[in-house]
């Protein structure tokens, strides 16, 4: 018994004292996520958060281990993952998303639909070869997303990296290409150099493609509209409307009931301290952090996205106080039953 006690009433004394240390998964080692990632470890270390940068294969990997409870874990991924997931249909995937918090949106990105120039609109990619990106990329889960919302249907879904991809639809191995990215993107604007060449076959080559626009009300309801024109890329003679997709940080939810109270006070305290340094650091890191930190709104309203409940209110103690109080209730009770035997 008086071991029990003592387990017990040193437990909440440890919770309440551990400090804010966490992990931030991002993306591929030479993406900006990975930057962004390093711009925020070095501006909360001041204020005693410490996180820790991982590179990772992008938005469907960090989805995945953050819901599955990985311990003081924030991620960053593309804010269209949560329809993606709602919208697969399995219990395992719907799971996945009912256990994700946005934390803070961060910055916008384009979608960029490079397709030949004999398809005129998206719904003419019916029946394409569509190159999507590699499987779990953020250029593959929104791909596959806004054909799904869209309902089309390619003869064939071809995964090649971006490079790969733009050279097969120049070339017309492929007829539709997907890149997700904040304009202007260095895989087109270096296309752009085509247009320079001396010969003619190159300039016949950057005229045979385009921006295909994507504005179909059912997209607004997932993703923000911007356009792409002459201004972001030369060879776009036409200001194309386009939709963009806005990178968010995400956590595991601190409300997740299959958590133990105490985790879910740790995860709350974490979010809590995290989310408050990088409020503190705004400023700081809008003026020596990565540009697309001058395009951060970090209370702008998210679609879809529930935000976590510890981000703006600091957690009480509380609870934790009456829970202590609670248990040592119960161990006085429990003792005088075994005093009354």
């Amino acid at each position: 018994m008086r071991m029990f006690i003592a387990a017990s009433l040193l437990l909440w004394p440890t919770l309440a004292m551990a400090s804010t240390d966490m992990v931030m998964l991002t993306g591929p080692e030479t993406g900006t996520y990975v930057r962004i990632g390093k711009d925020v470890a070095k501006a909360v270390a001041k204020d005693g958060v410490t996180v820790q940068v991982e590179s990772t294969g992008g938005s469907v990997e960090n989805v995945n281990r953050i819901a599955h409870a990985e311990d003081s874990t924030v991620g960053i991924v593309q804010s269209d993952v949560l329809g993606f997931l709602k919208r697969s249909g399995t219990a395992e995937t719907k799971a996945t998303a009912n256990k994700i918090r946005l934390l803070y949106p961060l910055y916008n990105e384009e979608v960029h639909l490079l397709a030949r120039r004999d398809i005129a609109d998206v719904q003419g990619l019916n029946g394409k070869r569509v190159a999507v990106g590699a499987e779990g990329s953020g250029h593959w889960l929104t791909a596959m997303n806004v054909m799904s919302i869209l309902g089309i249907k390619p003869s064939e879904i071809m995964r090649l990296s971006p490079p790969q991809a733009a050279a097969a639809v120049l070339e017309g191995k492929a007829d539709a290409m997907f890149f997700v990215g904040g304009k202007p993107v260095k895989l087109f604007k270096n296309m752009e150099s085509l247009s320079k060449e001396p010969s003619p076959a190159y300039k016949q080559l950057l005229g045979q493609v385009h921006f295909l626009a994507l504005e179909d009300p059912k997209l607004m309801r997932e993703y923000k509209a911007s356009v792409i024109s002459s201004a972001d890329y030369l060879f776009s003679d036409t200001r194309v409307p386009t939709i963009a997709v806005t990178s968010v940080l995400m956590v595991h939810g601190s409300d997740d009931k299959d958590l133990s109270a105490s985790e879910r006070r740790q995860r709350c305290e974490d979010v809590h301290e995290l989310g408050a340094a990088i409020k503190s650091s705004f400023s700081d890191l809008q003026s020596n952090g990565h540009p697309k930190w001058n395009e951060v709104n970090l209370s702008a309203p998210m679609p879809l996205w529930q935000r976590d409940k510890c981000v703006d209110g600091k957690p009480s103690m509380a609870n934790a106080e009456n829970a202590v109080g609670k248990l040592e209730s119960d161990l006085l009770k429990s003792l005088e039953k075994n005093k009354k035997k």
